[in-house]
């Protein structure tokens, strides 16, 4: 039996699924598998920030406890100022898109995203 593939996720897709009860979204996430997803620290992070009060901030850590969450490694860290290098100018890449883009390609992991076009650009990298 074929092992299940890891898979990242983006921000919006979590706010999509976590935040407005996007169905849609909430099944393909279950299709692809809970075990399977990995989120960015970066993600965990803005995640957070979005948090509009203390009961929300607690669904939010709980749903993260129950993900892996992806450290920010001295590799995805090089690949993400490798990504910054070759397509903050010319395609308007921002910080936080080149750690989780960066985290995908270092994992060899397809990304998970509503925004394809924040995306779609970087080379090796696979979007679903």
């Amino acid at each position: 039996m074929e092992e299940a593939r890891e898979i990242v996720v983006d921000t919006d897709a979590l706010i999509e699924f976590l935040d407005r009860g996007n169905l849609e979204i909430a099944e393909r996430l279950f299709f692809l598998g809970l075990d399977n997803l990995r989120i960015s620290q970066v993600t965990a992070s803005e995640l957070l920030c979005g948090a509009l009060d203390k009961a929300h901030r607690t669904r939010l850590l709980k749903f993260l406890a129950r993900v892996r969450v992806v450290p920010i490694s001295p590799n995805i860290s090089q690949k993400h100022f490798e990504l910054i290098e070759h397509y903050s100018l010319s395609h308007g890449l921002q910080v936080q898109d080149a750690i989780i883009a960066a985290t995908a390609l270092i994992l060899e992991a397809p990304l998970y995203t509503l925004n394809k076009k924040d995306f779609r650009f970087i080379s090796g990298l696979e979007l679903v």
